[in-house]
């Protein structure tokens, strides 16, 4: 999608839900270069881009309204968590990047879910997969007052406005999407696990058999629930709601109390900001992964790419290779990073791997003629790796700008749905690395990623706005 903007408008937002995802950037522009269907498009009063067209228009009739880059995020965050409820949700969390255009500044609000108080690094010590699903797997969702904070420092409408397309589309029905009946197809595994619950079940079966693409479905208590949410926010952690939760979870043996929802609160805090080329950079600190992502862009940088690294077949093979080398390298430091309120050696850490010397050094190790089988080549532990997001990018009529991404984790999350609020919970839990646990590779878990009470767990994801020299 190409847009025309003003000149207040010259910035760039890059999607960045997880670095791993940019394996596939190169198959991604071929496929745009050879699709048939490809359009460009000129905006004048803003963009929005999200999973879904509904969600998308859902963020620009906001922006048309008179609503800021925040509100339209939103808005549309609000309305995926509803059509994308495999992977999104309010009973997740994430991490939003604002960025402010007539201060050229940018701050980031961590709402990443957190260990419950009773967690300790050994609860998953023999039973690995009761951190992929069930009660115990479920962390302390955030979403609800991340987006509220948000809003507090950045809105502009009213907070009611911003949740109610959503609970329109909950309450009157909305169709199956695409993506969504991909996962229902080829998730292993995942009929199963929603027949198992009767949550998914009244949701996802009609006469036993899994919904399908462009049936319309409904989701009224989840629209209930929503309601509690757009008339007060904080009745999700205190109050009512905050206890429907909390049986909720406990129905399934999970741990999260009303002392965790009660004080669980959003992080600011501010971003990286480094050069790339001609712009200007703003990365996601841990327990995200904009040091990764800064990493490899350090590592590649030395190569000096231009259009002839790809011109031919023996130049388009070395490229790759060179691209591949420097991911594996930087997932590999990705495992000296977690949160960085238990090791404040993780801020040390982060910044040494976007020191521009550090990709230089490891650029030294990557052989142009060769891999290397022995992951120990590329480092001594590493995480758990995470798994699906949902990603909005917003960009105002004004220059401001946001990149958020949202997750349940895994693909429904700890595959349990409320049959009393509706809310489908995350696994978030599985993020976090379990000790004594190898990885199928052999690799130890990282030791700073372990559970502990109140945690964050280390995520790949890394909303990342770009914008000229000029912000």
């Amino acid at each position: 999608m190409e847009a025309t903007m003003s000149d207040r408008w010259r910035i760039t937002i890059v999607v960045g839900t997880g670095v791993i995802s940019l394996l596939g950037m190169g198959g991604l522009l071929k496929s745009i270069e050879d699709s048939p269907d490809q359009s460009s498009r000129s905006y004048d009063r803003g963009a929005v881009a999200t999973d879904t067209p509904k969600c998308s228009e859902i963020g620009q009739n906001i922006l048309n309204d008179g609503g800021s880059a925040v509100d339209a995020a939103i808005a549309a965050m609000f309305c995926l968590g509803v059509v994308s409820m495999h992977s999104s949700g309010i009973g997740g969390g994430g991490v939003m990047l604002v960025y402010n255009q007539t201060f050229k500044t940018a701050t980031v609000i961590d709402f990443r879910e957190t260990a419950p108080a009773t967690a300790d690094k050994n609860m998953f010590k023999d039973n690995k997969e009761k951190a992929d699903k069930g009660g115990l797997s479920i962390a302390v969702p955030g979403e609800v007052r991340g987006m509220h904070e948000a809003w507090k420092r950045h809105g502009r409408l009213l907070w009611k406005h911003l949740v109610q397309p959503a609970i329109d589309l909950a309450k009157n029905g909305f169709k199956v999407t695409k993506a969504l009946d991909d996962v229902l197809k080829n998730t292993p595994r995942i009929e199963e696990d929603i027949e198992k619950d009767p949550g998914l079940s009244e949701l996802l079966l009609v006469d036993g058999t899994l919904v399908k693409e462009g049936v319309e479905i409904k989701n009224e208590k989840y629209a209930t629930t929503l309601e509690k949410v757009r008339d007060d926010p904080n009745s999700f952690y205190i109050g009512a709601l905050a206890k429907e939760i909390v049986s909720d979870i406990a129905r399934v043996h999970g741990k999260v109390t009303d002392t965790d929802l009660k004080y669980y609160y959003p992080i600011p805090r501010n971003p990286y900001r480094r050069e790339l080329m001609d712009m200007k950079m703003y990365l996601t600190p841990p327990p995200t992964s904009g040091a990764v992502l800064g990493l490899i862009l350090n590592i590649l940088r030395g190569y000096n790419m231009k259009s002839s690294a790809v011109q031919d077949k023996k130049s388009t093979v070395l490229t790759y290779h060179r691209i591949i080398e420097s991911f594996k390298f930087s997932y590999a430091w990705r495992s000296r990073l977690g949160d960085p309120q238990f090791d404040s050696n993780i801020w040390r850490r982060a910044l040494q791997m976007l020191d521009p010397n550090t990709g230089n050094r490891i650029r030294t190790k990557i052989w142009d003629n060769k891999t290397h089988r022995d992951v120990r080549y590329y480092a001594d532990s590493f995480s758990n790796a995470d798994y699906g997001t949902t990603h909005v990018s917003v960009l105002a009529p004004n220059g401001d700008a946001v990149s958020v991404t949202s997750t349940i984790n895994m693909r429904f999350g700890a595959k349990y749905r409320s049959t009393t609020t509706g809310i489908i919970y995350n696994n978030e839990m599985a993020d976090f690395d379990i000790p004594d646990h190898e990885r199928v590779d052999g690799i130890s878990p990282s030791p700073v990623n372990f559970p502990g009470p109140g945690k964050r767990p280390f995520s790949s994801m890394c909303p990342t706005i770009l914008t000229d020299n000029d912000g």
